[in-house]
């Protein structure tokens, strides 16, 4: 990581993005929280186990993530189609399951979102630096910006830029259209996520520069840090002339 910041000179920089779930908020461990207060919902009023529970849902959940949530509707409807398809697997057809399972599954899901270490202050460090600061993501916009506002980050975030938004998905043009649209070209934009091939590999591809965060993975030969608190540390001592930046 240190050759990659030493080489990148945030003077040549006009942004800096990130993805949002696993790289600002650790997500699946909400996620995982949100899905078990279902289950227990569901177990209690139709006795399934929670296990054959989860393990139905890890199918249904797969397949719509392989769609990279590219339609345009609200998180809430993405959620229904899963949710009624996991109580038709088990022939569960009362008239307010599905509308109970969507608010558990949201009151849940909002009181187990925490913000991964060094996340806030690294969105901080970028605003300082004078940096566009994107969180481009693939999800639907409106629980995208939901969950940034609850994490304190939205004031943070020059522009949420999503999957659900564009109809493009990370591996499919999404960086290319943000680019474009906000007229920065990709060799002046960092992206800053956890997955190697949608945060590094298609952002390389589209001509960014591009770091791993979290889970060391080598597979690309993409350079990586542990935690956030790296970037904002090489943020801090490399600031950019703020009027320079700013209005993107």
């Amino acid at each position: 990581m240190q050759d990659f910041l030493t080489r990148l000179d945030c003077q040549s920089l006009k942004a800096i993005s990130f993805d949002l779930d696993d790289t600002l908020h650790a997500y699946r461990n909400a996620a995982s929280a949100a899905m078990d207060a279902v289950y227990v919902y569901i177990a209690e009023e139709y006795g399934r186990s929670p296990e054959s529970l989860h393990s139905a849902y890890a199918d249904i959940l797969a397949n719509a993530q392989s769609l990279h949530f590219t339609e345009d509707k609200p998180a809430r409807e993405y959620r229904r189609s899963r949710f009624d398809a996991l109580l038709q697997h088990f022939s569960i057809v009362g008239l307010h399951d599905t509308e109970n399972c969507l608010d558990i599954y949201q009151d849940a899901l909002d009181a187990n979102m925490t913000p991964l270490p060094g996340a806030k202050e690294a969105l901080v460090a970028a605003n300082d630096a004078g940096l566009t600061t994107l969180v481009v993501t693939e999800g639907p916009t409106d629980a995208q910006q939901h969950a940034l506002e609850l994490l304190g980050m939205a004031p943070l975030v020059t522009h949420l830029k999503t999957s659900s938004q564009t109809g493009l998905c990370k591996e499919g043009g999404l960086y290319q259209h943000v680019a474009s649209e906000l007229k920065i070209p990709g060799s002046q934009i960092l992206h800053v996520g956890d997955n190697p091939e949608r945060d590094g590999r298609a952002a390389k591809k589209a001509g960014w520069h591009a770091l791993i965060v979290g889970k060391d993975d080598n597979r690309y030969g993409l350079p990586h840090i542990a935690e956030l608190s790296e970037l904002t540390e090489w943020l801090n001592k490399n600031p950019a002339p703020a009027a320079m930046r700013r209005g993107i």
